[in-house]
């Protein structure tokens, strides 16, 4: 696994790295993290489609997702 670039964003610390023919897209956000894997085939402008992708609304849901996390873990904790 190779690291092509990190992705500045004001909440997250998101990784792009390349594996085989995939891309792996890690989302962190505290003790969190999350993972996409995007065949290389399916972006036609490279690695600029998933600059856009991490702006826009699915951030938004990832934010979202972790928070449920978050609340999952402090439940199970209790």
């Amino acid at each position: 696994m190779r690291l092509v670039k990190n992705i500045p964003h004001p909440a997250f610390k998101i990784s792009l790295f390349s594996l085989s023919e995939k891309y792996l897209l890690q989302v962190e956000y505290g003790p969190y993290v999350q993972g996409f894997k995007i065949d290389q085939s399916e972006l036609s402008k490279g690695t600029e489609q998933i600059d856009h992708f991490v702006i826009n609304e699915y951030m938004k849901k990832c934010l979202e997702r972790f928070k449920g996390m978050d609340k999952d873990w402090k439940e199970y904790f209790k």
